[in-house]
């Protein structure tokens, strides 16, 4: 019963681990789909001005 709780206890502590690694690298993704979001969008609007500067010449 003993051998039981302490296995218990240990794939608790593991779980606990996993999710916070797991936080972690959504963190880190939700970071990295930000920045190409931004340049994504950076260049979609350079390509409309050079469009729209390109059709006004």
């Amino acid at each position: 019963m003993e051998d039981r709780f302490k296995n218990l206890e240990i794939l608790i502590a593991n779980l606990i681990q996993i999710v916070g690694t797991l936080r972690k690298d959504q963190s880190e993704l939700e970071e990295r789909y930000a920045s190409l979001q931004s340049s994504y969008e950076q260049l979609v609007n350079d390509h409309v001005r050079k469009e729209t500067q390109s059709s006004l010449s």
